[in-house]
């Protein structure tokens, strides 16, 4: 708008500069001609109505600044006077740029910015993060943006999610509509007979897909199968299909909210006079609320709590014991002499939850993995607790 306007302004102005020239730098007693006269009433015409629509929007503008600002002054606390005094570096100090960058990139991959999280990954070289598998996670975020649903299939068969056949139900229904969209229904056809049938519960949701596609791009405006054709659909499927690979939340995203949380309170603190460091041994002087996490697994079979040597391990069906629990279950496993290690044998269990049959192999080790403190960091560091996945050694 301001572009127009100023080219607005500039074609105006050359126009009356003409009209000036042509009225007064000529000899006295010149007559103006009707064509003169009328061009005249139009830059006039067009002048009062650029300077009354730029008045207008000056005026919109101030009323919405003025609405904000009074809105910020009513719901927000005034900002403490008092500076933040922070004894770390983050930038100088190798492991708390690490840190930091970590979390950036932990952030980007959690919001769908691989293409800028790659980025970052290569120009600060780094190889610690959070992110479980980058590479599958790009190339299943891009394809499910083009429309392509195969990563995503391959990746449901390899690791049998306990959310499979709703992620199944959702990636094929979502595959119909694009391709009802794209008046493409060869490929809807094709892609159909490759995977599994995912409607065993939902009976109704077949017959009402494959009516869609038979009617075509008119069952978009349909009542009947209008509720099929979700914007929001492809938007929680890469959401879920990205929590596969990263922690529940980003430690970045976390640090943020509980921050603003905690402003409130030390604007309280400022306007009262106190004006000691905010930053006391790690601590902030004020309660943070934090969800519930936990850094510790009991395992429900045998009511002992995990450790190294009895990690937690998480089956197929998505059910968590402990190891000693599934050797009781299999008695197949024996320790290693003056080691921690455990020797496996291929063997079939049945999960003491669900009916499902289990393979030990398959089994997952869950680390509970607390941020460490580094002999660099002089000042010592705590990082919030992240739980990973890896199949067992």
């Amino acid at each position: 708008m301001k572009h127009l306007w100023h080219k607005n302004l500039i074609s105006l102005e050359s126009s009356l500069e003409i009209m000036r020239d042509e009225l007064f730098d000529n000899a006295e007693g010149r007559e103006i001609s009707i064509t003169g006269q009328i061009l005249m009433e139009g830059a006039s015409e067009r002048a009062k109505k650029l300077v009354k629509e730029s008045a207008t929007c000056h005026k919109t503008i101030h009323f919405a600044l003025v609405k904000l600002q009074k809105t910020l002054d009513r719901n927000l606390d005034t900002f403490p006077w008092v500076s933040f005094k922070l004894k770390r570096n983050l930038v100088y100090i190798p492991p708390g740029k690490e840190q930091s960058l970590s979390m950036i990139y932990d952030l980007l991959m959690t919001d769908g910015l691989n293409g800028t999280a790659e980025v970052l990954k290569e120009e600060c070289n780094m190889d610690k993060y959070n992110v479980y598998d980058p590479y599958t996670l790009k190339q299943i975020v891009d394809d499910l943006r083009d429309g392509e649903i195969c990563s995503s299939l391959e990746y449901l068969e390899t690791w049998h999610p306990t959310e499979e056949k709703f992620l199944r139900s959702k990636l094929q229904t979502q595959m119909i509509t694009d391709c009802i969209e794209m008046d493409n229904y060869e490929r809807a056809v094709d892609q159909l007979k490759l995977f599994k049938r995912p409607w065993e519960d939902e009976r109704l949701k077949g017959p009402r897909l494959l009516g869609a596609l038979l009617i075509g791009k008119t069952s978009m405006c349909d009542n009947r199968y209008r509720d099929l054709f979700d914007n929001g659909n492809r938007e929680d499927i890469q959401h879920k299909m990205t929590s596969f690979f990263l922690p529940s939340d980003s430690p970045l995203r976390l640090i943020m909210r509980f921050g603003t949380q905690a402003l409130s309170q030390l604007s309280e603190w400022g306007l009262s006079g106190y004006n000691s460091s905010y930053y006391v041994e790690n601590e902030l002087p004020i309660e943070v609320p934090v969800i519930p996490t936990h850094s510790a697994f009991t395992c429900p079979i045998l009511k002992e709590q995990c450790s190294s040597d009895n990690p937690a391990m998480r089956l197929v069906c998505g059910h968590v014991i402990s190891r000693d629990a599934i050797a009781r279950l299999t008695n197949v496993l024996r320790p290693v002499r003056n080691s921690s290690r455990y020797v496996y044998r291929h063997s079939r269990f049945k999960c003491p939850y669900c009916p499902r049959e289990q393979i030990m192999d398959t089994a997952k080790k869950v680390d509970f993995s607390k941020w460490q403190n580094d002999d660099d960091f002089n000042e010592g560091g705590r990082k919030m607790e992240t739980m990973d996945e890896h199949s067992p050694e």
